[in-house]
C-alpha cells in the first residue's frame, strides 16, 4: 500500500507539470485552461488505479527487486538514503505501518466528506431564507454576507449580498454576468468533481495543489468570457478590487468573484494586458516538457507487491534454513555475486553465522538488487543486499504483543 502512494504521488507530479506547461501555452493565447487541469486530475487517480491491473509481478524468490527501471518506491529509498535517513530502517517502519494505512486512508476521507458535505448543507439551509431579485435578466438569491458565488451542483443559483446592491449599474451588471457565466459553463459541477479527487485520495499532496491551480484557471476562464461579453476592463478591475476587500471567502466547490490575493493579482494582470504570441522557442520548450512529463508519468514501473514474492524463500528457510535462503538469493543475483548481508540492520561479516539463525526467528528475508541497493549502500551493494528482518523476542515465545 505505501509503495502504490508513493507511486501516485510521483505520476500525480508529473502530470502536474505536464499541465503547468500546457497551461502557459493556452494561457499566453487567451485560451481557456480549466479543462487542462480537469484532465490532469482525472489523470493523476486513473493512472495509479489501472497500475493495479497491470503491476508486474516480482521475480520468482525474490521479495524486492530494483533494477535500472526501478519504480517509485526504490526512488523514494534513494533520495531518503542521499538524505542520511536510514532509509533501510524507515522502510521496515513502514512496511510495518502498511496495514494501518488503509484503515486511516478511509478514516481521514470520511472525516473530510462529514466536513464538507455538513458545510454544504448548512449553507443550503441558510440560502432557503435569502429573497430572491432579478439583476439583469438573472434571477438571483440576495444574502446577508455570503457571495457573490454561484451555490449548488445539480441546480445552480447565482448569489449576491446585499452590499452589491449599493453599487453603480455597471459593475452590478458585471458581477451577475461573472456568476451567469459560472453557471452557464458549468464551474460548480467541475469545482466539486475536483474536490471528490481530494476526498478519494486525501493523503496525496499534489491533488491538493492541482484543486487550487483549477479553481485558479476556472476563474481566470471566467474573467476572459466576462470580457468578450462586452465588460469594460477598468471597470471590471475596479470590481475585482472592491469584491477581494468587502466579500466572504467561498468554500472550494463554489464559484465565486472573490479571491485569495495571490489569484487576485493574476486576475488583474490578465485583465490588463491583450493577449500575446510566444516564440517558437519557447512554444517548443513548454511542448516537450509537456510531452516529456507525460511519457515518463506513463513509463513509470508500478511497484510490486513484496508480500506476494515471499513464498520461494519461505519454503526454502521451512526445509533448509537461513543460510540455504540466502544462497539460493545469491545465485539469483549471479554466480560470482557476493552480496552484503544484513541481519535486523546489522551487518554480518560472516556467512557460516547464518547457520546459526532458527528458521522460526525470521520473519522476512528482503533482496534489494541493481541502482536501488548502490543507492541505499554505496558500491558495496553493487552485488545487491539481502536484508534478515528477525521477528520480535515476544513473538517467538507466542507472547501477546
Amino acid at each position: 500500500m505505501g509503495a502504490w502512494m508513493v507511486y501516485a504521488v510521483v505520476v500525480s507530479a508529473l502530470l502536474g507539470l505536464a499541465a503547468l506547461s500546457v497551461d502557459a501555452l493556452l494561457r499566453a493565447r487567451g485560451r481557456p485552461c480549466r479543462w487542462v487541469w480537469a484532465l490532469a486530475t482525472a489523470a493523476a487517480l486513473a493512472v495509479p488505479v489501472a497500475s493495479l491491473a497491470r503491476r508486474p509481478a516480482p521475480p520468482a524468490n525474490v521479495t524486492a527487486e530494483a533494477g535500472d527501471g526501478a519504480g517509485a518506491w526504490d526512488v523514494a529509498d534513494g533520495w531518503l538514503s542521499r538524505a542520511r535517513t536510514g532509509a533501510d530502517r524507515l522502510r521496515s517502519l513502514l512496511a510495518a505501518a502498511d496495514p494501518y494505512l488503509l484503515p486511516a486512508w478511509l478514516g481521514v476521507s470520511a472525516l473530510l466528506t462529514l466536513a464538507l458535505g455538513g458545510g454544504l448543507l448548512q449553507l443550503r439551509a441558510r440560502a432557503r431564507g435569502w429573497p430572491a431579485a432579478h439583476l439583469d435578466g438573472t434571477d438571483v438569491l440576495v444574502s446577508a454576507e455570503f457571495g457573490p458565488a454561484v451555490l449548488g451542483v445539480l441546480r445552480s443559483q447565482v448569489v449576491v449580498p446585499r452590499w452589491m446592491l449599493g453599487l453603480d449599474a455597471d459593475r452590478l451588471r458585471m458581477a451577475v454576468w461573472h456568476e451567469d457565466e459560472h453557471r452557464s459553463a458549468r464551474d460548480p459541477q467541475l469545482l466539486f468533481a475536483g474536490v471528490v479527487a481530494i476526498l478519494l485520495t486525501p493523503w496525496n499532496p499534489v491533488l491538493w495543489w492541482q484543486l487550487r491551480r483549477l479553481r485558479a484557471a476556472v476563474e481566470l476562464d471566467c474573467d476572459a468570457r466576462v470580457l468578450r461579453r462586452g465588460a469594460h476592463r477598468a471597470l471590471y478591475g475596479s470590481l475585482l478590487l472592491k469584491v477581494g476587500t468587502s466579500a466572504d471567502r467561498a468554500p472550494l466547490p463554489v464559484p465565486a468573484l472573490s479571491a485569495p490575493p495571490s489569484l487576485l493579482e493574476r486576475r488583474l494582470i490578465m485583465i490588463g494586458r491583450r493577449t500575446s504570441k510566444q516564440g517558437r522557442l519557447a512554444t517548443g520548450a513548454l511542448s516537450g516538457a509537456a510531452v516529456l512529463a507525460v511519457a515518463i508519468a506513463c513509463d513509470v514501473a508500478p511497484p510490486t507487491e513484496p508480500a506476494s514474492a515471499d513464498a520461494g524463500l519461505e519454503a526454502t528457510l521451512e526445509s533448509t534454513g537461513a543460510a540455504e535462503a540466502t544462497r539460493q538469493a545469491v545465485r539469483l543475483n549471479g554466480a560470482d555475486a557476493s552480496p552484503l548481508v544484513y541481519v535486523d540492520g546489522v551487518r554480518l561479516m560472516d556467512e557460516s553465522a547464518l547457520h546459526d539463525l532458527n528458521p522460526d526467528a525470521i520473519e522476512r528475508i528482503e533482496v534489494i538488487k541493481g541502482g536501488a541497493a548502490e543507492a541505499l549502500f554505496g558500491p558495496d551493494g553493487s552485488d545487491g543486499v539481502i536484508q534478515i528482518f528477525l521477528k520480535r523476542e515476544a513473538e517467538r515465545r507466542g507472547e501477546p504483543r
